[in-house]
């Protein structure tokens, strides 16, 4: 769970690298349009994300102490998405998502703060 400028949303965390290397990839329809993926690593980096096996666009929201620093709209099949500055995590969702939660920069967000494995590959997917 996480809190979006004071509201709780379900979130499927991405903690560890095989969970960052799967994020959406391979979903379906129905799973794009529900779910969300929030991505965490323990330090501060600009990861680079691909669209590769996934069937819908998704917006990425940049996340930096807590923040919501850019949001960034990635296209199947295309790659090279990465943060303006370091983050130490994401939030990717579907564009209709973004709008409902009220999801824009500067917006606040509480992250849970769990344990995060294999970082020696910072590379979400």
């Amino acid at each position: 769970m996480a809190v979006v400028g004071g509201e709780p949303i379900e979130v499927r965390i991405a903690n560890t690298r095989t969970a960052r290397a799967q994020g959406f990839q391979h979903a379906s329809p129905e799973q794009l349009s529900t779910e969300r993926v929030l991505f965490i690593w323990t330090e501060p980096h600009r990861p680079s994300f691909h669209m590769h096996n996934v069937s819908a666009p998704l917006d990425i929201a940049w996340i930096a102490e807590g923040e919501i620093i850019a949001i960034e709209r990635m296209t199947p099949g295309e790659q090279g998405y990465r943060p303006p500055e370091p983050v130490d995590a994401a939030l990717e969702l579907a564009p209709k998502q973004t709008e409902t939660i009220g999801i824009e920069p500067e917006t606040q967000i509480e992250i849970p703060r769990i344990a995060c494995s294999d970082d020696s590959d910072l590379s979400p997917h």
